[in-house]
């Protein structure tokens, strides 16, 4: 879900789990499905797609600056050599 957004897709979606920036209906609301699926296919609301792709890309830069720090990769990166450095050596 979250993929096709930051891809720039609308995205018809139960209302399970991350929801922001989705086209939502209820489970076994055919007529709300069907009215989310010509919204996405007909008149997409693509700023808000947009808006939501942006969030999502600043969200998961946040994630890898976190995950970096706590595995140090920031502090290693600089001192890793390459497989062909290594052979050099």
């Amino acid at each position: 879900r979250v993929e096709a957004t930051w891809c720039g897709l609308p995205v018809v979606a139960t209302r399970a789990g991350e929801t922001r920036g989705l086209l939502l209906y209820d489970f076994g609301d055919v007529p709300a499905l069907t009215l989310q699926l010509k919204t996405a296919l007909f008149a997409p609301p693509l700023r808000e797609v947009e808006h939501w792709a942006a969030q999502f890309g600043l969200e998961a830069e946040d994630h890898l600056r976190a995950l970096e720090k706590v595995l140090d990769l920031q502090a290693a990166s600089p001192t890793m050599k390459s497989e062909d450095e290594e052979r050099a050596v």
